[in-house]
Formats: C-alpha cells, structure tokens, sequence
C-alpha cells in the first residue's frame, strides 16, 4: 500500500509540474528591459522585446501569411479577420502606432490540430529586423483532433522603421 502511495505522489507531482499556462497579453521572456529596444544603426545585432497580444489555434484568417501593422487601419481590419468566426469578438486591443508597431504570424488552415505557431525572437540589425517563427507540427501518427485548426501568433514591439523579415523553423 505505501508503494502505490509514493508512486501516486510522484505521478501527481509530475502532472502539477507540467502545468505552466502563459496567458495572453504577458510579456514574453526577457521582455523587462524597454532600454535595448531601440533601433541604433551600428551593426550589433540587437534583440527586441516583444508582448504577445494575441495567440490561438483557431481564427478567421486561413492563409499562410506574414503582417506588419503600422496603422489603426490595417490593425482594425486584421483584427477583425483573425475574430470573424467568434461570437461575441474580443474588443480591439489599444496600440499606440506612434510608439509600438504590431507583427503577426498566421499558419494557414490546417487539417487537424497539434500544430501551433509562434514568434521565438525578433532581432534588428541596422536598418533589417528579422522575425524568427517557430512552426510546429503534430507528429505523425500520433493523437490530434480531428478538426480545422488555423494557428496564429500576434505581437507588439517598440516602433520601428526597419525592415522586417520572417525566417521560419
């Protein structure tokens, strides 16, 4: 009987471990120094912090694309294709575009679940920035759901006139 105890115990520790949720609108990882987001021309690559604004499985953009917002316009209308198929839609979050400029990745529609997308890091470099997104797939034959997913990632950094390109991994 003591066995099967300690054994239950650890599985239990185990499980409460493993559960780590991030909600949305936290900074990300190394996100507490606003002083290194500034754009410099030298050639030292820098990293720039990012917050997430929004992330998800499933949204109303079904292309495999890349955006940069710049402005309240172009902001609205993503905004509003990522949320087309949610009732009731989440209120507009608040950009300053004098201040923060918006990067989102999309993975496409997808047919099962298990796949995600994320940006892992951006780096400037002089008048270049690089986005890198991390893509992730299911493994093959392993369990999924079974229905359309549509991944998504959407984050704000300082304002920038770089610019940007996607590498994906």
């Amino acid at each position: 009987m003591f066995y099967y105890r300690n054994i239950l115990l650890v599985i239990l520790c185990l499980c409460v471990i493993g559960c780590n949720p991030k909600p949305e609108n936290t900074p990300d990882k190394s996100q507490n120094n606003e002083n290194n987001t500034q754009q410099d021309n030298n050639t030292q690559e820098k990293k720039v912090e990012f917050t997430t604004i929004s992330q998800g499985a499933n949204c109303g953009h079904n292309e495999k694309k890349d955006y940069v917002i710049t402005n309240e316009d172009e902001w609205k209308k993503l905004w509003a294709q990522v949320h087309a198929n949610m009732e009731p839609k989440p209120e507009l979050p608040k950009i300053d575009f004098e201040k923060e400029t918006v990067i989102a990745v999309f993975k496409g529609q997808q047919s099962s679940g298990g796949h995600s997308i994320n940006v892992a890091e951006v780096m400037i470099k002089g008048d270049a920035c690089t986005t890198q997104v991390k893509e992730v797939n299911p493994d093959p034959g392993g369990m999924m759901s079974m229905g359309f997913c549509q991944p998504y990632h959407i984050v704000k950094v300082p304002k920038m006139e770089a610019k940007v390109s996607f590498k994906r991994k």
